[in-house]
């Protein structure tokens, strides 16, 4: 769950004054001037690639690998966005001997945990790669006097994750391809607006749980380096931090939560930083064999003058094959006015 915020990518500002893109990509450049055309509006306020929400995500937006204790034994239970729990593990071992040159052995690896913003890390000198192959959002905005609909499309999005220690990995997110288009029903003139996102570097530390556990808490760090062409991001260096939570839960149901800080920079005419909050809340539960379900609430709410609240609610679908591949859908559900009307995404992750 939290895809380390679609949302944190939708990020939508509302202005006043002007037509206003109400959810897909998080922010865009500061101030466009208000005579440009909508399309260049709805970058410049509604881009943020998925890079932050990949990257702290380590995000598109939860991944999770908890571990549960049972009668004496340890079970792995692995959930990123619901990851699906897998077979029984062996008794854990000391794995903190273990660094970026001196492998995790395959034995001691402990369950995928891709794609979503979790508490867990990739094991030490492993690699993972999280793949969202598609992202589409859409809007249709009828209000203010005006009708115009908006789409966002993301091709490629893709984070590489190395596990330098056991507790702790670093990420970089790309994404290769980003599209926004509007269309405007009244006058019929169709915008649009394509290019290169962001680049996202991301760390992420483990603080218990990782391998064993009924909890697990982690700290997640990013920073957004801006390398968008074709006007889909702003000139602007951003990050943030995060505590994903993870909690088991009775009859079989996990749940997770994930509070961050981000600093962005001002859209709605400044020329300084601001604060921004974003959470999920979810609960996770498997549905049969590898295959698992969630269902969670997401939320970002800005410090900034003239920001809208954004909210959803998220459901997705989480399959592991194997031990090293895990296959994620779901679609991002909006709840709030200045949220998209939905958006679905396709994940694939794996790991060596």
């Amino acid at each position: 769950m939290n895809f380390q915020g679609y949302l944190s990518n939708q990020r939508a500002k509302t202005w006043s004054s002007a037509p206003t893109c109400r959810g897909h990509a998080r922010k865009g450049l500061a101030a466009a001037p208000l005579a440009e055309s909508f399309a260049a509006q709805l970058a410049f306020r509604c881009t943020r690639t998925l890079s932050i929400a990949l990257a702290t995500s380590g995000s598109l937006l939860l991944g999770t690998c908890v571990r549960a204790q049972d009668a004496g034994a340890s079970q792995e239970v692995a959930m990123s966005f619901g990851t699906s729990p897998v077979a029984s593990a062996p008794a854990p071992v000391d794995k903190s001997k273990y660094t970026l040159f001196n492998p995790t052995p395959q034995k001691d690896l402990r369950d995928i945990n891709a794609l979503y913003n979790g508490p867990y890390t990739v094991d030490a000198g492993h690699v993972q790669i999280e793949h969202v192959p598609v992202l589409y959002a859409y809007d249709h905005n009828a209000g203010s006097g005006g009708n115009t609909t908006a789409t966002f499309l993301q091709l490629g999005a893709t984070t590489f994750r190395l596990g330098l220690l056991n507790n702790l990995d670093l990420g970089a997110t790309i994404a290769p391809r980003l599209e926004f288009r509007s269309h405007d029903r009244m006058t019929g003139v169709t915008t649009t607006q394509r290019g290169l996102g962001d680049l996202t570097l991301r760390t992420k530390l483990n603080f218990w749980g990782d391998d064993v556990g009924s909890t697990a808490l982690g700290l997640v760090s990013f920073l957004k380096v801006p390398i968008n062409q074709g006007g889909v991001g702003n000139p602007y260096f951003e990050g943030g931090m995060g505590l994903p939570l993870a909690v088991e839960l009775p009859k079989g149901w996990w749940l997770g939560v994930t509070p961050e800080l981000h600093i962005f920079h001002d859209i709605n005419g400044g020329n300084g930083y601001h604060l921004d909050f974003f959470s999920t809340v979810f609960f996770w539960h498997k549905i049969y064999g590898n295959l698992s379900g969630y269902v969670e609430s997401s939320n970002w709410a800005s410090a900034e003058h003239g920001s809208a609240w954004i909210s959803t609610v998220d459901v997705g679908l989480t399959y592991v094959w194997g031990v090293h591949l895990q296959l994620d859908a779901g679609a991002f559900i909006g709840a709030s006015h200045a949220a998209n009307d939905i958006a679905p995404f396709l994940g694939v992750s794996y790991r060596f």
